[in-house]
């Protein structure tokens, strides 16, 4: 049988700025770009890259019902409420948990993610496992079993790893956070970590660590947003997971400072780890964002964390790969205000 044309539009966001135009696709691939007539599209949407979750714990995806309490008893190790269940689950279980999440993410328009991995080696693996021929390619951030520098342990993880995201600077010792950071750059990988999620922890501190991104920052002060700014240090924020503590990212002010902020899901078993109710919610808690800056925290940043390339290229005779989402009122920066579930193709028919 024959596949049919499917045509999209109005508006294209590219990664940068919105252009108009529209396209159709047959076969997973684009047949014919043009600029469209008043009407001739009928469904006023906006297509944008795939997206990038710039933070996840696919790890805990498994586990259903979670108590309320603080971060120090939901997740922070060893003892959190997280690493219990995690201790006495069965691996495959924790592993098709992580299948199911990253199914999932590839259903709501994702093509790729970062996810600290706890586990170790072992639980780096099972990840690169539960992704395999999903569509979705992970950048797996382990960390060792405990919080105690093995360096052998170390050395070990970032050979199946794509390199390191650790808890916090207030869980481990100065000397062993410098050791691993450095152990990650000579194995020329990203070293990452969590930032003033709970409480403030002083920036400079972090910023010696040389992350490659840092996540939350939800309890920095005003000079720590500053330091990031300067440091050049993007920051994802996770608002969702942030909300079930009962606080919120200071977005508005980490922007005024200069800041790269990137949105990302954090732990599947607080919310899942879909991106466009990611942005939505964002977009409803901080009412001072403009959609602009929703789209690009949402669609630009994330891509810019995780080294994908930034645009979208629609060209007559290329594989389709985008999202596209309905736009309120036909105003292209409402994509994510307006409801609608995305439209997601990959290469493989019209969506």
């Amino acid at each position: 049988m024959r596949s049919v044309a499917r045509t999209y539009g109005p508006w294209i966001f590219d990664g940068e700025e919105f252009v108009e135009g529209g396209f159709s696709v047959e076969g997973g691939k684009v047949v014919e770009v043009f600029t469209p007539h008043p009407g001739e599209i009928k469904k006023t949407r906006i297509v944008f890259p795939l997206l990038a979750n710039a933070h996840t714990h696919l790890g805990d995806a498994f586990i259903r019902k979670v108590p309320k309490g603080t971060v120090e008893d939901i997740v922070a190790p060893p003892s959190g409420y997280k690493f219990r269940m995690l201790a006495k689950a069965s691996p495959k279980r924790v592993e098709s948990g992580m299948a199911r999440a990253v199914a999932e993410m590839a259903r709501t328009g994702t093509c790729a993610f970062a996810d600290f991995r706890e586990g170790g080696a072992e639980g780096a693996a099972a990840l690169k496992r539960a992704a395999k021929r999903r569509g979705v390619t992970p950048t797996i951030l382990g960390r060792p079993a405990g919080l105690n520098l093995d360096k052998t342990e170390v050395a070990n993880l970032l050979k199946v790893a794509d390199g390191i995201g650790l808890s916090s600077i207030s869980e481990w010792k100065r000397d062993d956070l410098l050791a691993i950071s450095e152990m990650a750059r000579r194995a020329r990988k990203p070293f990452a970590i969590h930032a003033s999620e709970r409480a403030r922890e002083p920036f400079g501190r972090v910023a010696e660590l040389k992350p490659a991104f840092v996540v939350h920052m939800a309890k920095a002060s005003g000079r720590d947003m500053s330091e990031c700014a300067e440091a050049g240090i993007p920051v994802v924020v996770c608002p969702r997971s942030n909300a079930f503590f009962g606080f919120e990212p200071h977005v508005r002010r980490m922007l005024d400072a200069g800041i790269e902020v990137a949105l990302g899901t954090d732990n599947a078993m607080l919310s899942r780890p879909d991106l466009v109710a990611e942005a939505r919610f964002l977009a409803k808690a901080q009412k001072s964002l403009t959609q602009d800056e929703i789209l690009r925290i949402a669609i630009s940043a994330p891509r810019k964390v995780l080294n994908l390339e930034p645009g979208l290229r629609i060209k007559k005779g290329h594989a389709a790969e985008f999202a596209s989402l309905p736009c309120g009122r036909g105003d292209p920066a409402r994509a994510f205000v307006a409801p609608g579930m995305p439209t997601v193709v990959r290469g493989a028919g019209g969506g």
